[in-house]
């Protein structure tokens, strides 16, 4: 019986600590306030990063290739 109810006080302790975790996450990956700082939808924030994440990748193998592209992304929008 005390096994029971030690583990009905650990189960409701991690209850109050995982809501506790999810409220500080939810303040941290406010995913809103980046698109509205930057004026900018999830769409279009997505495809920027997509196209300078990609042009990088190809970059680190040739660096040749897209030698400014990120940066120049980065500076003019």
């Amino acid at each position: 019986m005390q096994f029971l109810k030690h583990y009905s006080m650990n189960t409701n302790q991690h209850t109050k600590q995982d809501v506790t975790i999810s409220d500080t996450l939810k303040q941290k990956i406010d995913m809103t306030k980046h698109l509205k700082e930057n004026n900018t939808t999830y769409k279009s924030h997505w495809w920027r990063a997509m196209s300078m994440a990609t042009a990088l990748f190809v970059h680190a193998w040739i660096p040749s290739l897209f030698p400014t592209y990120a940066s120049d992304k980065m500076n003019h929008r």
